[in-house]
């Protein structure tokens, strides 16, 4: 007689709660428990169970929006990188950053003529251009079709982000300049691993 009581009591705690995250459960699109069987009962064994239908895939689209969100952020450092490397690429901050170990590989004494200087300087902003034009490719690319889960713009991302730290890096490592390599390889994890971590919600479409 206690459980019988007992139990429809804690049932309907259960349901008030499930009440006020309703909302919450809806925007996730996941109907985790029906709450039309939310009714009073004296008798437990009318008392219905609550129905947990979608909680493995309400967290994977948890997980799918926090690193589609992290490719939007990545996309748009790629946008400020380019950005920096067109426009900045002859000052005292850039030498720092690059230049000053750069240079140094292909100008031992440290000392560029000037219509080289000249030619660095514009070789430099072309590169900032295209990397700047990628980056806002990606940004829009992960912000739209990634977000809808469409197969192409994950193939795309990966594809163009593999085809490019191949050729970049061989190069590099042909010259010999292991910053750039170590650079490539940082926007390659940055990339790389959302784009592994969502496989699974494009493998079905």
């Amino acid at each position: 007689m206690a459980t019988n009581t007992i139990l429809p009591r804690s049932y309907r705690v259960l349901c008030e709660l499930a009440s006020f995250t309703g909302v919450f459960v809806q925007a996730g699109h996941a109907d985790l428990y029906d709450l039309g069987q939310c009714e009073s009962s004296s008798d437990a064994s009318t008392v219905p169970k609550p129905q947990l239908t979608e909680s493995i895939e309400f967290e994977g689209v948890m997980n799918f929006q926090a690193w589609q969100r992290w490719l939007v952020v990545v996309g748009g450092l790629i946008v400020l990188l380019g950005l920096a490397i067109a426009l900045l690429n002859q000052t005292a901050l850039f030498d720092t950053v690059f230049n000053d170990r750069v240079n140094p590989v292909f100008w031992p004494d440290g000392k560029l003529p000037t219509a080289t200087k000249s030619f660095q300087q514009w070789i430099y902003s072309v590169l900032g251009a295209t990397v700047a034009g990628w980056g806002t490719a990606m940004t829009f690319i992960a912000a739209g079709p990634f977000s809808r889960k469409e197969t192409w713009s994950r193939n795309c991302l990966a594809l163009s982000v593999a085809v490019w730290f191949a050729v970049d890096s061989a190069i590099s490592l042909t010259f010999g300049v292991g910053v750039n390599v170590l650079l490539n390889t940082t926007l390659l994890v940055a990339v790389g691993v959302p784009l592994l971590a969502t496989r699974r919600h494009f493998l079905t479409q």
